[in-house]
């Protein structure tokens, strides 16, 4: 429970499950796609938990620290901690005093566990994003339902950076979750297509509420501006809600948005809801995304 705020009078903050990480003495970090989590532990020790944000936890376990120092936030996480003795099933323990509990929690996790959230099958969650669940499998396509979180979701599309090679996507979206320009980082609430590089950037293509289509620029968050470039794919509101066909020159966008020497491969395609700045809600569907290279094609929706 409880929030971490960056900037108190903007109500700038984020929510538990997208900055409390636990774990036992030095093992792995624990975290969930909600704000209750089960996890056994992998260890016998001490329980250790911390708020990661404003830094990045990385996967050795190590924390990357950047601009906004921990002195920048205020507020307060508040965590309770069960314990279960070996054989106990958790959720019919939760389930069984959930009457009891004013606060929801055990009620919460017990239908977390009878139906765990899960990424759309062949995609898996960003590991520096946590498990935040923002995208469901339709029979058509992806949908996507994004209030107050911040998720990316990756699939396996390995094809080698050509000039001919275009990426493209049908998607219909009938929220935007800002009503700002996007290239702040107190406005950075955005839903799109993204790919990862060989060479550790990504680049993504967005739907802006107001900027002009094909501006670009680096991402305004902490550490993610070390790796993330924007393009403008489609702006304003006319377009909402109607399902819209897209094609994008992935060598030519890469080389006018970041510049210098060129990766060799696409590694993953990824799905990307933002909507923690201004705790917005992002809604639409994905019906189609595909990389296609003359002949070659990888579709991953």
């Amino acid at each position: 429970m409880g929030s971490p705020h960056l900037v108190w009078p903007l109500s700038v903050a984020v929510r538990p499950r997208l900055t409390l990480r636990g774990r036992v003495d030095d093992g792995a970090a624990q975290d969930g796609a909600r704000d209750t989590v089960t996890f056994r532990a992998d260890r016998v020790g001490e329980l250790r938990l911390a708020s990661v944000y404003p830094d990045e936890l990385q996967a050795d376990g190590m924390i990357a620290t950047d601009r906004i120092p921990y002195r920048a936030m205020s507020g307060t996480l508040s965590a309770v901690v069960a314990r279960w003795a070996p054989g106990t099933d958790p959720r019919r323990a939760l389930a069984s005093i959930a009457g009891r509990d004013r606060t929801g929690l055990c009620a919460a996790e017990a239908a977390r566990l009878a139906d765990p959230p899960a990424p759309p099958a062949g995609w898996d969650t960003h590991p520096l994003t946590g498990r935040e669940q923002a995208f469901f499998p339709t029979g058509s396509g992806i949908t996507v339902n994004a209030g107050w979180t911040s998720a990316i979701i990756r699939h396996p599309a390995r094809i080698t950076l050509t000039p001919a090679l275009r990426l493209r996507w049908s998607w219909r979206v009938d929220t935007l979750p800002s009503r700002l320009p996007e290239d702040t980082a107190l406005t950075h609430d955005y839903l799109s297509v993204a790919l990862e590089f060989d060479d550790g950037q990504d680049l993504t293509w967005y739907w802006s509420c107001c900027l002009p289509e094909g501006a670009s620029y680096r991402c305004p968050f902490p550490h993610w501006r070390r790796r993330e470039t924007h393009i403008v794919a489609r702006s304003g509101t006319a377009d909402l809600s109607r399902w819209i066909d897209e094609e994008r020159p992935v060598l030519a966008d890469h080389q006018a948005a970041v510049g210098g020497p060129a990766p060799s491969h696409v590694v993953c395609a990824w799905l990307i809801a933002q909507t923690v700045p201004q705790a917005g809600h992002a809604m639409g569907e994905f019906s189609r995304i595909e990389l296609v290279d003359g002949d070659q094609k990888i579709r991953v929706v």
